[in-house]
């Protein structure tokens, strides 16, 4: 599977890396557990979120999402009719956790990038260093689909780039 964030922003997706602490949670190298759709395939996992599936909100989120966490928006960039949100790390007090900590590790510059409307923007004030929370409903664990999502990467950036027919790729 794809080991680099590089590869992983190449297909637009976020990429988080951890091991099976249980059938349906991942625990993340700063000790968060992530709540996933499948059952954990191996031990060693990425994990891969969507941007599209990357909540933002003012106050911490109540429903049925298993993944929130306290962030600060990091960076905004607009691209057409989509606006693609940065966030890092935060320890956010939270009225039903006390203090949480974040899915990202502060310390190690880590974000993840969550999409959302120009409208949506606007409604939530999103401005850099605005603090929220994020929710992610649903994640996938990934080992094969990170692995042909990878192997596509790597032949459009050789066929693409370097000029190899995708029929020699592929031989």
């Amino acid at each position: 599977h794809p080991r680099s964030p590089y590869v992983a922003q190449l297909v637009g997706l976020n990429l988080l890396h951890g091991s099976a602490a249980g059938d349906r949670t991942v625990r993340l190298g700063g000790g968060t557990e992530l709540v996933v759709a499948d059952p954990v395939p191996a031990v060693e996992v990425a994990v891969a979120v969507r941007p599209q599936a990357v909540t933002v909100h003012r106050t911490e989120p109540e429903g049925s999402a298993r993944n929130t966490w306290p962030a600060v928006v990091a960076e905004l960039e607009a691209d057409h009719d989509r606006v693609r949100v940065a966030l890092e790390a935060s320890p956010v007090p939270g009225p039903r956790s006390g203090t949480r900590p974040g899915l990202l590790d502060p310390g190690a510059g880590d974000t993840i990038v969550a999409e959302v409307t120009p409208a949506a923007v606007a409604d939530l004030d999103l401005t850099p260093g605005a603090r929220v929370w994020a929710s992610v409903i649903t994640m996938i664990p990934l080992y094969l689909a990170a692995l042909f999502a990878s192997y596509l990467a790597t032949e459009l950036i050789v066929t693409g780039f370097f000029g190899l027919g995708s029929g020699q790729y592929r031989h």
